[in-house]
């Protein structure tokens, strides 16, 4: 499954690089579902990730997408420096990204969009495909952004 995750931040009236450093200690804590209209029915979606900035600039991330039909999605989890590599979300000046192809081949976009609010930061996340992919409904959305680790005590 090819996920492409991005987190773009939005200062003033454009999006704009932001620099890791102002994320350091933060998490990102995202709830997400959708349902795709397909040839055979509805495909129903279900993202849950926890994403923590450690103040070493370090990313954890734990992923978990689960889905309507019997053994698609899963979970997993990964510890990177920010460089990247197979599997884990990279700092790239402006965003996070990972990436992978799913079983059909399409490849899977993940936005996750932070920008400044009163007292710290707000965030949301959109879904996108490449490929021949039946229509998508979003069902609801929760994107926060915390200070402190979320896969500390209770957290998880």
């Amino acid at each position: 499954m090819v996920i492409l995750c991005t987190l773009a931040v939005a200062l003033g009236g454009g999006a704009q690089a932001l620099d890791i450093d102002s994320l350091r200690g933060h998490s990102i804590v995202i709830s997400y579902r959708e349902r795709l209209i397909g040839r055979m029915g509805p495909i129903g979606f279900f993202w849950n990730d926890r994403v923590y900035i450690s103040e070493a600039s370090r990313i954890f991330h734990r992923a978990d997408v689960r889905s309507t039909v019997p053994g698609r999605g899963g979970g997993r989890e990964s510890v990177g420096d920010g460089q990247g590599g197979t599997s884990q979300l990279a700092w790239n000046g402006s965003a996070l990204t990972r990436s992978w192809v799913n079983g059909i081949g399409v490849q899977v976009t993940q936005t996750i969009e932070v920008f400044p609010q009163a007292g710290g930061f707000g965030c949301r996340m959109r879904v996108g495909r490449d490929g021949p992919v039946p229509p998508v409904e979003v069902l609801s959305e929760s994107c926060r952004v915390i200070r402190g680790n979320v896969f500390a005590g209770r957290g998880r």
